[in-house]
């Protein structure tokens, strides 16, 4: 691959000041120290790095008498795929087991002389720093002691504070439209934030998921992270991936006292990591249906009036288990959401219920309008020289003659829909409905490499079409008799039409055990959102309106 270097860089005045003292310059050396940086800055960066997506175990261990023990093997154990990881203690007894897959644990100490130490089965969630502390007693290997532990409702070893939405919560809660999001209410200092997500007034994101608010900010503050990899759409201000319910494992939602990589917001930090295989294997499958035909009727409803569309299908599954056993292991989960629902848009939201507007009458469209403020002759004004008060004739009975009516005008009234009551203001109403098709799916590999190097892969996809009404349907040729390209505010904001969203996401980290004391994790990720948003009537050829035409 041919490369350029600016005139202006570092390499080329390095190169410059080596050719005056005449003396070659060697890339190849330079390349080397280069690289050597790299690497450098990537284990500083590993061994500052706090656990963002991943769990630790740390502890000392003692005898019976409170001294320290060097040298002691340390080991745990993933329960689901059975993978151990292994550390020693050092001189002062501490030892740390870091970057470990949130999930359930057993935790092993032993030395030559003293009994089997054992902690069979812990949990460890997003973030956790957990505090092992063995305390050997002397025996054989045969022997053991067996400890009963939990972790500790405060992380005595973290200052961060935040809440961790477990697996269980995630699969049993019952959270309206299988919307994980949702489930950050649970943490105290948040809420689910329902202002407007427009950024520099940009087109907004209508995918089911919402956002959450904390410490009082904006919904467009948070910092989101997903499998330890950057997950925020930064010029809407939203996330990137919003995986299935159904492949979310942990959850967790900082408010105060982040870590240096997750400090860039004054809002919420919100962590979540993706289901893993195991060496059993497990799957679901789902339906949700809902019909207004089984719901109550609203009590706005008159006598006689069907009841507004509202149909929702939600359907997908997950299915995960081993490529190998002990080795290589899958997880893949797909989720459909189908829904209409009859709303009235304006501005920039969209909520449940008919669309009401104001429609010229079935009179007014013939010049009639009996009962209204008095309508004067324009054309009869007479002025008086002396007062300079001005006249007019009023038309009888309020009938403006369909001689006088501009044609360009009454063409354009008749573009309006027809009136659907008999009443002066709002006439006119609409069950226009919001129509959203949501594909969602992930799938995941991961695959142990040697006792030191854990790898995984994760790529998400998702795409959502919306359609949102306008109060008014469009005509035979597409025209949109308001005149506004999509709302019936005047503020054009883009509350109708439709939206065409698809988000890409990929993420790869490979974790690498160098001694147990130093530990290199190497992330890798890729997104991308796409929205395209077009007012409605987009695309199709207007009704040509003949301007040129006068009143004869």
């Amino acid at each position: 691959m041919a490369s350029t270097i600016h005139n202006d860089s570092a390499v080329t005045r390095h190169a410059r000041r080596a050719n005056l003292k005449g003396k070659p310059l060697n890339f190849t050396r330079l390349l080397a120290h280069l690289a050597f940086a790299v690497i450098v800055l990537g284990l500083l960066a590993s061994l500052l790095s706090a656990q963002v997506s991943t769990a630790d175990i740390v502890g000392t261990v003692t005898d019976s008498s409170g001294a320290v023990i060097s040298g002691v093997k340390v080991t745990a154990t993933n329960l689901s795929t059975g993978l151990p990881y292994t550390t020693v203690s050092n001189a002062s007894g501490d030892f740390i087991i870091s970057q470990l897959q949130t999930g359930r644990y057993k935790i092993t100490a032993e030395a030559t002389g003293f009994k089997l130490w054992t902690i069979p089965d812990i949990a460890l969630a997003i973030g956790d720093r957990f505090r092992a502390d063995a305390h050997l007693e002397i025996g054989t290997g045969q022997q053991s002691v067996e400890v009963t532990a939990e972790a500790p409702a405060m992380q005595t070893d973290s200052a961060t504070v935040g809440t961790v939405v477990s697996q269980v919560q995630v699969e049993d809660l019952p959270i309206a439209g299988r919307n994980f999001i949702l489930m950050a209410d649970l943490v105290p200092g948040t809420t689910n934030y329902q202002g407007n997500t427009y950024a520099g007034g940009n087109k907004d994101d209508q995918r089911r998921s919402g956002t959450i608010a904390a410490n009082g900010r904006s919904g467009t503050e948070n910092n989101f992270n997903i499998d330890g990899v950057d997950n925020n759409e930064r010029f809407v201000n939203t996330l990137v991936v919003r995986p299935s319910e159904e492949g979310v494992a942990e959850m967790r939602v900082l408010t105060n006292s982040f870590s240096a990589e997750l400090s860039r917001t004054s809002g919420a930090a919100v962590i979540f990591i993706t289901k893993s295989g195991g060496n059993e294997f497990h799957g679901s499958a789902f339906e949700y249906l809902r019909n207004q035909l089984t719901d109550a009727r609203a009590p706005n409803l008159a006598v006689g009036e069907a009841k507004p569309d509202y149909k929702q299908n939600n359907f997908g599954g997950s299915i995960g288990g081993p490529i190998k056993r002990n080795k290589t292991f899958y997880f893949f989960d797909w989720e459909t959401f189908k829904g209409i629902q009859a709303v009235q848009c304006a501005a920039a939201t969209c909520t449940p219920g008919p669309q009401l507007a104001t429609v010229p009458t079935l009179a007014e469209r013939t010049g009639n309008f009996a009962g209204q403020n008095q309508i004067f002759d324009l054309l009869t004004t007479v002025t008086n020289p002396t007062t300079g008060v001005s006249t007019r004739t009023p038309y009888p009975n309020n009938q403006i003659p369909m001689s006088e009516i501009n044609p360009i005008a009454l063409r354009l009234i008749n573009m309006y829909p027809d009136p659907t009551n008999s009443a002066a203001n709002n006439n006119y109403s609409r069950n226009g409905d919001r129509v959203q098709t949501d594909n969602q799916l992930d799938t995941r590999i991961d695959h142990r490499f040697s006792d030191n190097n854990n790898f995984f892969l994760r790529y998400s996809y998702g795409r959502t079409y919306t359609a949102l009404p306008h109060v008014f349907p469009e005509t035979a040729d597409g025209f949109n008799p308001l005149g506004l390209p999509n709302n019936i505010s005047g503020s054009n904001t883009g509350a109708t039409g439709n939206s065409n969203i698809s988000t890409h996401g990929l993420a790869m980290v490979d974790t690498i055990i160098l001694s147990p004391r130093m530990v290199l994790v190497v992330r890798a990720g890729y997104s991308r959102y796409n929205n395209l948003m077009q007012e409605q009537g987009y695309g199709t050829d207007p009704a040509v309106v003949p301007l040129t035409e006068t009143n004869s």
